[in-house]
């Protein structure tokens, strides 16, 4: 019986030839194609002569029971060398056989010869081409030739499982020295790539060898493959050896990512989203697309930085964006991004959980699904815990997660382990130990709170902050009829919502992710009980639905949203002649063939049909719909009286009696009625607010029985009221006169506001501009002849006037300056910093916003005042501002009105100030010089604030005498003691002459800025004619 080998070399020569055979082939073949090289390689056996299929198969059998032979799980007959003798077989087989040779051998057997001209790869066999291009890359062939093979091979094979067979399995760290440099680098960039998305530890190798060269130097490591080294590195958790790796690609937007990623280590979830987020605007320019920008191995821990931080609009960024990579608008919860989707779907209420989305089956063998899972898990666990979930882990939870943190674990990557780690046990509410997006044990209290808080949305007045929209077209007939309702989606784009598309009943049939208002409008959807995907639209419901929907617009002028409110039928009563005339408004919809609209249709038409005959639609403004909807007793009513009723003039009693009983239907308008209560009539109008867009629609009204009475147009309709409230006919006389004049005396306050015109029928107008919409808001509330503010579509915005006295302010003093800080408190408890008032003050708008619809409105003194201390005080580090000690008395008189706290010192300097100005100095008497008027108000204007321990900078236009009124300062002040002062050098020798005739003694000497600073006492300094705008003042 043969002896087994033990290694490599203690293999016969046959046994040895035909490994040789086989490592030439590198992939899986069997023994007859392995007989087969050998024979148009013409080897020989031992004994010279050549080899027989059983010598084959004898070396075969050997290399097999000596371990060097691994055969293939599902190809019987099929192996290959073990990989660990597969590459040193290799690379001894290149070092003992001329290349030249081998590759003929290899061209031989797989009937490929690259002469001939081919429109594409020509072999068929996967085991060919891999042989084939194993030894091109191995023998150092160029990166043309390379590429070449690349292009032909894609067009037929599967290049991704190509290239990895011949390149990457069995690695060689002596052999990648063999490949041209380019071709070296594509390798060990792909071989991280796999190692960090498939989480193989079969490429750790190349991580090994691609660090030593980054240690060794010896050449250049390109940008991508530095990348991809890092994102190892991140995942490994040596987050210096990344940063040292990257400074050579400090401005790579990629390399920012992966920096965040140190940020996500440490717990900063916001700094990590704004870099990720700037990088991500970069890269979508320099690539060219919007989505896919990195591997998911590194993308996923941008939406962990938005969960982290658990707000709303957090959660709406990591739905965007993972409905961006998922790449559909509705992905499974068992995919990748799919469960990051639906994950925040729960958390925000837009979704029914599915547990089983985020259960860790063994079943699953990729370790990122389990990490992701694991992740989410513990973010989601007040949902799963929750009684109504019916979680359960699964009976191989902890065998399917111990699998997959092994994977983690054999790659080297530390930091996700601790992370997966950490996931594990937050959601077994324990403390995670490290840092963790999500808090567990005595904390987790922390996330149920978190969770109910992400319920709450923000309502404002700019457009929802969804991509896509909803809008419902109404077309109009002539008689206020309903022809049509058609949904039409519009999508909102960096420039604003686009122009509106037709989308089909059938796709927002049933979907149950729609808004609020628009799911009200989806249950008039009916289904053609013909056709299968056939649907239609119940007009009489769908109108009913619409009533105060944000959404609404006319066909003809898709960009204005419309108000549809819900109104009354009118019955007016007028005197024309000795007659009485009694209308309906408005008239029932007639129609002269009625049966025949009801020929051929299902009982859902025919009932759509009937409740059309019951609605009119009144256009009341390019801006608003009034639907008006018939009861049965208003129906009759309506019938009865038809297109009018015409009573004499002796029916007046009878007519009284009946508006009585008809003013519990209609609101009754007639001069010549009266009700069973009359009460007296409220003339101040009431404003409506709305919102529509950037700002505001303003609709006048008055409301003549109070505020849940009927309401008109000020100044119009008839001057007697009766209307039915709260269960008693109610009437009042209008006083239209003075109705008008309050109509007048607001659009006098509010110019911008052009009077109604005669044809109208309300007082409306949009106010575009926001800030004459908030300052709109600001005015109403003000006005006498504005009795209250209604917001009936919408959140109210309030705005607050901030004047002078409301601003608080705080002095202090310190040696070289007064701090000031300030602040405002608003009636909600909000405040106002004084940076954040002085910022507003010197914008474009005088309005704050302060979020929850509340703005605060500087007034224009407060504003001018801002301003003003805003040109002299500069910020603070810490906050606040600081004034120079010389603008005291001005400060003081800035500050009057305000409510003021000011130190002692403050008021010692405003003390010292005032007397100061007071002061009457003599000019010295033995100046040698006789001092112009000017001059001697400079002088005086000197010595005040020197006396009040203040420095000057006396600036005039040369030859006006400044060195005369400073040597006259220093004359007056000698008895004071020594004074330095700075001449430039070049006015040296002159000072030094006209000094001697001066009765003081000075004495010249060149010093530096460090011998000035080294004097014992401070003393006056005085600098004549110095350029002291270029030095630094910190040097003065």
């Amino acid at each position: 019986m043969a002896l087994i080998p033990k290694d490599l070399h203690s293999l016969d020569a046959d046994t040895r030839t035909v490994a040789d055979a086989m490592v030439l082939l590198w992939t899986w073949r069997s023994r007859t194609a392995v007989y087969e090289l050998i024979q148009k390689w013409g080897l020989k056996n031992h004994a010279g002569k050549a080899f027989t299929q059983m010598a084959v198969k004898d070396a075969w059998e050997q290399l097999r029971r000596a371990g060097l032979l691994v055969e293939h799980s599902r190809r019987q007959g099929y192996a290959q060398l073990h990989d660990k003798i597969r590459g040193q077989v290799y690379r001894e087989l290149l070092t003992r056989h001329p290349i030249v040779e081998l590759r003929g051998v290899l061209y031989r057997s797989a009937n490929y010869d690259p002469s001939h001209s081919h429109y594409g790869w020509p072999l068929w066999e996967d085991a060919d081409t891999i042989a084939i291009l194993r030894l091109a890359v191995f023998s150092g062939a160029p990166i043309s030739d390379l590429e070449a093979m690349q292009k032909e091979i894609s067009g037929r094979n599967d290049w991704g499982t190509i290239f990895y067979a011949a390149c990457m399995e069995a690695f060689d760290p002596v052999l990648m020295d063999q490949v041209t440099p380019e071709w070296r680098w594509r390798m060990a960039t792909g071989a991280l790539s796999n190692l960090c998305q498939r989480v193989d530890p079969e490429h750790l190798p190349f991580f090994h060898w691609t660090m030593e060269q980054v240690k060794t130097g010896r050449e250049v490591i390109p940008g991508p493959l530095r990348l991809q080294l890092a994102e190892v590195l991140l995942h490994r958790g040596e987050f210096s050896q990344m940063v040292d790796l990257l400074k050579p690609i400090e401005k790579d937007a990629a390399a920012d990512v992966l920096r965040a990623g140190i940020r996500i280590q440490q717990g900063q979830w916001a700094p990590a989203q704004a870099e990720m987020e700037a990088a991500f605007k970069i890269l979508r320019k320099a690539m060219g697309i919007r989505t896919r920008l990195l591997p998911y191995s590194l993308t996923w821990i941008y939406p962990l930085s938005l969960l982290a931080q658990q707000t709303p609009k957090h959660l709406d960024l990591a739905r965007k964006f993972c409905l961006g990579e998922a790449g559909s608008r509705t992905p499974s919860a068992h995919d990748f991004w799919g469960i990051w989707v639906h994950a925040a779907n729960v958390r925000l209420g837009d979704a029914i959980l599915e547990p089983d989305a985020f259960q860790a089956f063994a079943r699953i063998q990729h370790p990122w699904v389990h990490f992701e899972r694991a992740i989410l898990r513990a973010w989601l666990r007040p949902e799963l815990c929750a009684p109504t979930a019916h979680f359960t882990p699964d009976p191989d939870h902890a065998t399917a997660v111990t699998i997959a943190r092994k994977a983690f674990q054999d790659c080297g990557f530390t930091w996700l382990d601790a992370q997966f780690a950490a996931a594990e046990k937050a959601f077994r509410n324990e403390d995670p130990g490290i840092p963790f997006f999500v808090t567990g044990g005595q904390e987790s209290w922390r996330n149920v709170l978190t969770s109910l808080q992400s319920l709450v949305t923000d309502i404002a007045l700019t457009p929802d902050a969804h991509e896509t929209r909803l809008l419902w077209s109404v077309h109009l007939g002539p008689q206020g009829t309903v022809e049509t309702i058609e949904p039409l989606e519009q999508k909102l784009g960096q420039r604003g919502w686009g122009k509106p598309k037709a989308i089909s009943l059938a796709k927002i049939a049933g979907n149950e992710r729609l808004a609020p208002w628009d799911a009200q409008v989806i249950r008039a959807i009916r289904k053609n009980p013909h056709y299968a995907r056939s649907f239609w639209l119940d007009r009489a419901a769908a109108l009913i639905a619409l009533i105060g929907h944000p959404g609404v617009i006319f066909e003809e002028n898709p960009d204005i949203l419309i108000d549809v409110v819900e109104g009354t039928p009118e019955i007016t009563v007028s005197r024309e002649g000795d007659r009485y005339v009694m209308r309906v408004e408005p008239m029932l919809q007639m129609d002269g063939n009625e049966a025949a609209h009801g020929y051929g249709l299902s009982s859902d038409e025919k009932r759509e049909w009937d409740a059309l005959r019951l609605i009119t639609v009144l256009r009341d403004s390019p801006q608003r719909l009034r639907v008006i909807r018939l009861t049965p007793a208003q129906r009759r009513a309506a019938q009865l009286i038809a297109d009018r009723l015409i009573l004499p003039a002796d029916a007046q009693p009878e007519l009284q009696q009946t508006l009585q009983v008809l003013a519990s239907h209609f609101q009754v308008q007639s001069d010549h009625a009266q009700a069973a209560r009359e009460i007296p009539a409220e003339s101040q109008l009431r404003a409506e607010l709305s919102p529509v867009g950037d700002g505001l629609m303003l609709r006048l009204v008055v409301a003549p029985l109070g505020a849940e009475g009927p309401r008109f147009m000020p100044g119009h309709g008839h001057q007697q009221v009766m209307a039915a409230m709260k269960g008693e006919t109610v009437g009042t006389r209008r006083q239209l006169g003075l109705e008008k004049d309050y109509l007048n005396a607001v659009l006098d306050a509010l110019p911008f506001l052009p009077p109604p015109g005669r044809a109208d029928i309300v007082c409306e107008w949009v106010v575009d501009d926001p800030e004459e919409a908030l300052n709109l808001v600001e005015r109403l509330p003000h006005l006498e002849a504005v009795a209250a503010i209604d917001w009936p579509r919408g959140k109210p915005v309030r705005v607050q006037t901030i004047d002078v006295p409301h601003l608080k302010v705080a002095v202090g003093s310190s040696q070289d300056w007064f701090s000031v800080k300030g602040t405002v408190t608003l009636d909600e408890g909000l405040v106002l910093d004084l940076k954040t008032l002085m910022e507003a003050a010197q914008g474009n708008s005088r309005f704050i916003p302060m979020g929850e619809g509340i703005y605060a409105a500087l007034t224009r003194e407060l504003r001018e005042r801002l301003n003003d201390l805003a040109a002299v005080a500069e910020p603070e580090k810490k906050g606040g501002l600081r004034v120079p000690p010389l603008a005291a008395s001005w400060l003081d008189d800035l500050l009057a009105g305000t409510s003021a706290e000011m130190d002692g010192g403050f008021r010692d300097r405003i003390k010292q100030l005032q007397a100061a100005q007071g002061l009457q100095s003599e000019l010295p008497t033995d100046l040698q010089a006789t001092l112009r008027p000017y001059q001697e108000e400079g002088y005086l204007w000197a010595m005040r604030l020197a006396e009040a321990g203040f420095g000057a900078c006396l600036a005039d236009d040369m030859g006006l005498g400044k060195t005369l009124q400073a040597i006259a300062v220093l004359l007056a002040r000698a008895s004071s003691g020594p004074a330095l002062v700075h001449p430039p050098q070049s006015a040296v020798t002159g000072a030094q002459n006209w000094s001697v005739s001066l009765p003081v003694s000075m004495s010249w000497s060149m010093v530096q800025g460090i011998a000035v600073r080294s004097l014992k006492r401070p003393v006056p300094e005085m600098w004549l004619s110095f350029p002291i705008p270029c030095c630094n003042r910190h040097e003065l």
